[in-house]
């Protein structure tokens, strides 16, 4: 193990700029072990591609030493059992490869037809209804609405005003439970999370099937495929639930990023102003400098030897994206935001090989289509404030919160 000074990732000074110490682990420690979070950190992009392809780590969290203490925990534990079997992003083998199959349908170019189409309209809405204001909230006015009103008209049946605001902040804190916590308040804060989040679920199912399911990703999942098969009913909500767990926070995190880094880079919007067809591009390149992801866990099925370090099985690796997309081994000028940038690597903010986020051109469409029409209805708009003020809501996700971030002014 490196002696390299152990590092708080919940400090104010990896809050507030974490880069130079992801800089220093990347340089003196790419595998790192913190005593703090009893994980390895690995912070190059060699090594954080290589373990989201290898089979001997694994996203499932049962292979982590410490899961047979959370299932036997004397704190209620129902749904977050359910939720580590039924998320997409958690299973594999046969059943993973079963429910990514019936997944991918509704992203194929039919769907994401269908995707453009809604959030075009959606997108239109929410800005024709900034009209007479000066200044809005990033998040709660254009990011959320945009997030949540695309995803229920998606799925054909909407949301009710409660669950648009249940979701507004219930989507991250259900994802908590991707964190490996054996604390009682996290476990029971997830498990309560879950509660919530799973009743949502099965309600948008039950009234998308009344109104018929029609184009829609419901409609979709419901269809038998081409060879007659079709999904259970628990396979169905299994589903369902991964997509609005994933694509509600991560969709709408990924817009104000966007928007928050064009308002910070003036230049850089510029290019985009005389060349909109690079918005593609820009998204990538937003994904790569701020990507809305920290840190990923895997879990590890055996020992994997790895830069003079072993990593035992049963241990937690967490693999740094903001850290491995800045370096310099791997990206030109890695600490320089250039939406001009050209595609030389993959970019692994969805992951990679066999889980690989099946949303991921979703994501793209949608921050493509909302990012152009903002600015381009909006092109002297500015961040009122100071610079982001990045904190910590669980330890996957990092967004802006609302103060002092968020107001923008119009014009």
């Amino acid at each position: 193990m490196s002696q390299t000074p152990d590092i708080s990732i919940f400090s104010p000074t990896f809050l507030a700029n974490p880069f130079p110490l992801y800089q220093q682990l990347r340089e003196q420690a790419p595998v790192f072990w913190s005593r703090e979070l009893g994980a390895w950190l690995i912070s190059r992009y060699a090594d954080v591609k290589m373990l989201l392809t290898d089979e001997r780590a694994t996203p499932d969290q049962k292979a982590w030493s410490g899961y047979p203490e959370l299932k036997n925990s004397a704190q209620p534990t129902e749904h977050v059992q359910w939720a580590l079997d039924a998320t997409l992003l958690l299973c594999h083998g046969a059943q993973h490869a079963r429910m990514r199959r019936f997944a991918n349908t509704p992203f194929q170019s039919q769907g994401c037809g269908r995707i453009a189409r809604v959030t075009e309209q959606v997108v239109h809405e929410v800005l024709e209804g900034f009209s007479g204001r000066k200044e809005i909230d990033l998040l709660a006015d254009f990011s959320a609405p945009i997030r949540i009103k695309v995803m229920g008209r998606l799925f054909g049946a909407g949301f009710k005003p409660e669950e648009e605001e249940f979701l507004v902040t219930g989507t991250n804190l259900a994802l908590g439970f991707l964190e490996p916590s054996l604390a009682p308040e996290a476990i029971s804060r997830n498990e309560g999370a879950l509660r919530g989040f799973r009743a949502l679920v099965e309600n948008v199912i039950r009234r998308g099937r009344e109104a018929g399911a029609q184009d829609s990703i419901l409609g979709d999942l419901l269809a038998p495929n081409r060879e007659g098969d079709r999904l259970s009913d628990e396979e169905v909500l299994s589903l369902v639930f991964s997509f609005l767990l994933a694509g509600t926070e991560a969709n709408g995190s990924l817009i104000t990023m966007g928007v928050l880094l064009l308002l910070e880079h003036s230049a850089q919007l510029a290019h985009l102003q005389r060349e909109p067809d690079r918005y593609p591009d820009a998204i990538r390149e937003i994904l790569r400098y701020r990507s809305f992801t920290k840190f990923l866990p895997r879990y590890l099925k055996e020992d994997i030897p790895l830069h003079g370090s072993v990593m035992k099985q049963g241990q937690i690796a967490l693999l740094l994206f903001q850290s491995a997309f800045r370096d310099p081994e791997t990206f030109e000028n890695p600490d320089v935001f250039d939406v001009m940038r050209k595609r030389q690597h993959e970019l692994l903010a969805f992951g990679a090989g066999p889980h690989r986020c099946v949303g991921e051109r979703m994501a793209e469409i949608e921050a493509v289509i909302a990012l152009r029409e903002f600015f381009k209805r909006f092109p002297k708009a500015t961040l009122r404030g100071d610079e982001a003020d990045w904190v910590k809501h669980h330890m996957l996700v990092a967004v802006p919160r609302s103060v002092p971030v968020v107001p923008v002014l119009l014009s």
